[in-house]
Formats: structure tokens, C-alpha cells, sequence
């Protein structure tokens, strides 16, 4: 059962593309979880049945990422502060996808995001 998305997972998958994930039960994505993925291109995270949390700095270093797809989740939680899982609110940080300068396509739809 995958949780929680943290820097480690994905350590060795550094030429990895593409990272999909349908139905499951991620409650939390860390600061740096997708770092060691330089290559990555789409990342999509839908019909997630938790309530999870994004803490900020979560897609770090996806300079090469082009489509991030948060759509049709249970209900996302942004966290401003580090290690601080209490401030989160419905509403995203400024600056929250700055890294993300290659970004081509973002859909947060169907989340109740502010």
C-alpha cells in the first residue's frame, strides 16, 4: 500500500519519463519526492481516494517536466512550511510550481480547490 511519496522512492529511476498513478491511496507527497528525476516529462496523480497533502517543494528540481495532471482527487491540501503538516489550506502557495519552468499543461480539476 503506497502512502506517502517521499524522496527516496524514486532514487534509482533517474531516465524515467513517465509516472502515472490511478486509484490509490497517497496521503502525502514530500518535499523533493520527485528530485533524482531529472528526465521526467508527465507526471499524473487522478481519482486519488484520500485526502493527501503537497508539501511545498514537492516537484523540486522537475525542470524538464512539461504536464503535471492532479485531477479528480479525493480533496489536495497544500503545506506552506516544512515538516509543518498543520498549515495546509485548499488555496496553492505562491510559488508552489516555480521549478517547474518547462511546464506546458497543469490541470488541477474536479480537486475543490480554491
Amino acid at each position: 500500500k503506497l502512502e506517502k511519496l517521499d524522496e527516496n522512492l524514486f532514487e534509482q529511476l533517474t531516465y524515467l519519463e513517465n509516472l502515472k498513478f490511478s486509484s490509490i491511496n497517497v496521503k502525502f507527497i514530500a518535499k523533493n519526492s520527485f528530485r533524482n528525476l531529472r528526465n521526467l516529462k508527465h507526471f499524473e496523480l487522478k481519482y486519488n481516494r484520500e485526502v493527501f497533502k503537497i508539501a511545498n517543494g514537492a516537484f523540486n528540481k522537475l525542470f524538464n517536466l512539461k504536464q503535471l495532471i492532479l485531477h479528480h482527487n479525493h480533496q489536495i491540501y497544500f503545506i506552506k512550511q516544512d515538516l509543518d503538516d498543520n498549515v495546509s489550506n485548499r488555496i496553492i502557495p505562491d510559488g508552489f510550481f516555480d521549478d517547474l519552468i518547462s511546464l506546458e499543461h497543469l490541470d488541477l480539476s474536479s480537486n475543490g480547490l480554491e
